[in-house]
């Protein structure tokens, strides 16, 4: 169905997207329901071979703290794009990346 509407094309036997720089979005609800899968992917075997890497960090912070991690998601995400986005990456290599921050309980920031 998204290929018959235009949203997805195929070239070389690879899908891509028709939006611009080739980048499609899904859902938060979708990554949430689906993180999981792709975690179990990771492989501990692989450690330290430069081409994986994973964190866990649970802390108490203050709102400032956050907001500054915040920032640096969204600047890392940015990166993130730019690399995957440049032709020159393009490659037959699966890869992944989940990155996903919150608090466990709700916080206003005004």
């Amino acid at each position: 169905l998204l290929l018959e509407q235009g949203i997805l094309r195929v070239k070389n036997n690879r899908i891509f997207t028709s939006l611009p720089h080739n980048r499609f979005y899904f859902s938060r609800r979708f990554i949430k329901n689906n993180a999981s899968t792709l975690i179990s992917y990771y492989s501990t075997r692989r450690a330290n071979k430069q081409h994986n890497y994973i964190l866990w960090q649970t802390r108490s912070l203050n709102r400032s703290a956050i907001k500054k991690i915040q920032s640096l998601a969204d600047e890392f995400h940015n990166k993130v794009f730019d690399i995957v986005d440049s032709t020159n990456s393009q490659g037959k290599i699966p890869y992944f990346l989940v990155l996903a921050m919150d608090s466990f309980n709700d916080i206003h920031f005004h």
